[in-house]
């Protein structure tokens, strides 16, 4: 495991307009060192002062100085500028389409940087973690979807624009596109453990969970350490998988934790949805698919970790700790 790797080569980044929404709750430098080690405020927000209101011909007066936005490095090429309040949002052309309890955190790239594609990963992640959105200015459509997803560029809503599950962009007034994704979007979890388990004893702590699982590839009995896979079928929600390898690599967010927490072997339980899996089925469905697995799978990640003990990570990068995982477990 190392730190942040370097950025992809290629061309200077789009000139384009991210807004990271987060509620104010949400720890911004929590959520940037989950996948940049090096993410720190480099400089803190300087709220405005109040001016003491002395005799009567100040009465009413509003002080004039406004909040200076804080730095959030997040790459030795790009920091989050914010909070932005509403003059900042109208001088960038946007009206702003946030509530008063948001916080509008600006990503910003240095001239001449090469594209990092793992930004704009990151700001659909860390705002599905945190519950936020991303404020894509007019004409930013093309960064909608990164790489990776099923959808082509396009905004999603358009003519000939695909679905994709958990994904929801609403146009606001002024042109922008405000894009969310439903928190329990990210479904499968991995636990990094130090202690491989075999498969037997892993069917028999995987059917505690699921009656039905069997392994469906497993080493043979002089490979030693080898990978193998558990199946968990249903019937209506699509397929579960628990995949047993050792990682390749680890996760940046596990460097927040003490070495002894974590480990080389992963168990990944994945949802595969109905939909790749030949079904066609409708959107509500695969909410209500989507909904009946989110438990399982974290009570077999609850499982695993009781026995291999471990460090549990979300499918986005984040660290899921305890009671949330109980908490995902005993969901409905």
């Amino acid at each position: 495991m190392t730190a942040t790797p370097p950025a992809l080569p290629g061309s200077a980044p789009p000139a384009t307009t991210r807004i990271l929404v987060l509620p104010r709750k949400a720890d911004a430098a929590a959520l940037a060192r989950a996948w940049f080690p090096e993410a720190a405020w480099v400089r803190e927000t300087e709220l405005p002062s109040r001016p003491a209101a002395v005799g009567a011909r100040f009465r009413g007066m509003v002080p004039t100085q406004r909040t200076v936005p804080g730095e959030l490095r997040l790459t030795w090429s790009a920091h989050l500028e914010g909070p932005l309040d509403a003059e900042d949002l109208a001088a960038l052309g946007i009206a702003s389409p946030v509530g008063a309890d948001a916080v509008p955190l600006r990503l910003v790239t240095a001239p001449g940087a090469p594209h990092d594609p793992r930004l704009d990963a990151w700001l659909r992640a860390a705002a599905r973690r945190a519950g936020g959105a991303v404020l894509h200015a007019p004409g930013d459509a093309a960064v909608l979807h990164a790489p990776g997803d099923a959808a082509a560029r396009a905004v999603p809503g358009a003519p000939g624009a695909p679905s994709v599950p958990g994904l929801h962009a609403e146009p606001t007034t002024s042109g922008p596109v405000l894009e969310r994704r439903d928190p329990e979007s990210a479904v499968g979890l991995t636990v990094f453990s130090a202690v491989p388990v075999s498969p037997e004893v892993m069917l028999g702590l995987v059917r505690a969970v699921v009656p039905a699982a069997r392994v469906t590839s497993a080493p043979e009995p002089d490979e030693g350490i080898a990978p193998y896979t558990l199946e968990l079928p249903s019937q209506f929600d699509g397929a579960v998988a628990m995949r047993f390898s050792r990682a390749p690599e680890l996760p940046v967010c596990l460097l927040q934790l003490d070495w002894r927490d974590y480990g080389p072997f992963a168990y990944q339980a994945a949802w595969t949805p109905p939909a790749e899996l030949g079904a066609v089925p409708d959107e509500a469905l695969l909410r209500v698919a989507r909904g009946r697995v989110w438990p399982v799978i974290a009570r077999l990640a609850f499982a695993i970790q009781r026995a291999a003990g471990g460090a549990v990570v979300e499918e986005d990068g984040f660290v899921v700790g305890h009671e949330e995982l109980v908490a995902r477990a005993v969901s409905m």
